[in-house]
């Protein structure tokens, strides 16, 4: 099979004995790790869906040292 970029991120948590997020997309690569010993664990919740207003402040920064207009 095809290694993916995808399976890098699991592979690397499964070889440090550290859970997989259920939500990951990518496959441990089988060559490298026992999938018997593997743990998942639930995603973290998504902590970014009401910043808006850090990216305002961000723009009024970035407008106020005159990299926006």
């Amino acid at each position: 099979d095809d290694v993916s970029i995808l399976d890098i991120a699991p592979t690397i948590l499964a070889s440090c004995e550290v859970e997989i997020p259920s939500n990951f997309e990518g496959n441990l690569i089988p060559e490298l790790i026992n999938p018997n010993k593997i743990e998942y664990r639930d995603p973290l919740p998504d902590r970014g869906k009401n910043r808006s207003s850090d990216s305002e402040q961000v723009q009024e920064r970035l407008s106020d040292l005159g990299y926006l207009e």
